[in-house]
Formats: structure tokens, sequence, C-alpha cells
């Protein structure tokens, strides 16, 4: 049986002062997990990775959102950069918002070749532009990503919504 750990990008759907567990469960990670509650514990060394519910062989990866807990900015760039090297696939949801840390996960898991996959929402860009391509405001992370590893894939979303069903059918399918 192939086994996946996955490795889930994105921005949060509030900015950490704002945090409440209401709105952390509208977060996709916590739809994928099943349950709010899971995506709030940091992994222990033994059990590193969570099974998502329903599949035997498909993992979580990370990232957690454990940001109470007193870790800082470095701590919170290593683990993640640890579970990007750790993962076999990284997903990435892209909205259009500011996303730095995304777009250095992208890059990152595409550079060691993982096996990425892009969601992102597509948005009216500038007639003429080179975005227009790709009609994202991260255009370039995306076309950087393809440029540099061939297992990437990339698919248009309408909007948040139609982004997370596009990625718990993919799961699903797994």
């Amino acid at each position: 049986m192939d086994f996946k750990k996955i490795y889930f990008g994105g921005n949060f759907p509030f900015q950490y002062k704002d945090y409440t567990e209401e709105k952390l469960a509208e977060d996709y990670r916590a739809i994928v997990l099943g349950d709010v509650k899971e995506l709030l514990k940091s992994p222990s060394a033994e059990f590193k990775y969570k099974r998502i519910k329903g599949k035997d062989n498909v993992f979580y990866a990370g990232p957690y959102y454990f940001y109470e807990e007193g870790t800082s900015a470095e701590g919170i760039v290593k683990n993640e950069h640890q579970m990007v090297e750790d993962c076999t696939d990284a997903i990435f949801l892209l909205e259009n918002a500011p996303c730095p840390g995304t777009i250095t996960e992208i890059v990152h898991s595409s550079m060691i070749g993982k096996n990425v996959h892009i969601f992102y929402v597509g948005t009216t860009i500038d007639d003429g532009e080179p975005e227009n391509e790709i009609d994202s405001k991260q255009w370039y992370s995306i076309c950087f990503s393809k440029l540099v590893n061939p297992n990437v894939s990339i698919e248009r979303c309408e909007n948040k919504t139609d982004a997370v069903h596009k990625i718990l059918e993919y799961i699903h399918s797994l």
C-alpha cells in the first residue's frame, strides 16, 4: 500500500490576534482532519502524523495551529520546514491574499521534488500582463513551481468553497 504524508499549506482565515476555535474550524485543514481539535495539538514524536479519517494510507503531516504554546517565529518556520521535508505530497490552497509563508513553502516543496498540488482561486487580472496566463496574484510562484518540478499539478478554482471541495475530492481519490 502506498502511504501518503501530506502537508497542507495556505493562509489561516484570520490574523493570529483574532484566533478563535470557531474561526479555525472554518479552515480547510480542520475540515480535512474532521475535527478542529486535531489541528490544535502539536504532534508528538511517536504520533508525528495523523491519519485522515476514512483513509488507511493517507496521513496529515502538518501544519498545526499551536501558537499559543509560546512558539517563536523561528520555531514555527523550523517546524514547518521540517514538515515539508518529511511529507510525500504538499497541497496548497491559494487565495488572492498576501501569503509569504505559503509562497516559501511552495518554492521549498517544489525545489526538493515533492508531489505538489496547487489549488488556486482565480481572479481578474489586467489584460496584457503575463500573469493572466494563470489568473492569480501568486502567478509567479505557481509558474516557478511548475518550471522546476515535473511533479506539480495546478487547478484553478472559482472560489474558496470550490477549492476545498476539489481538495477533499483529491484526498478521497487516493
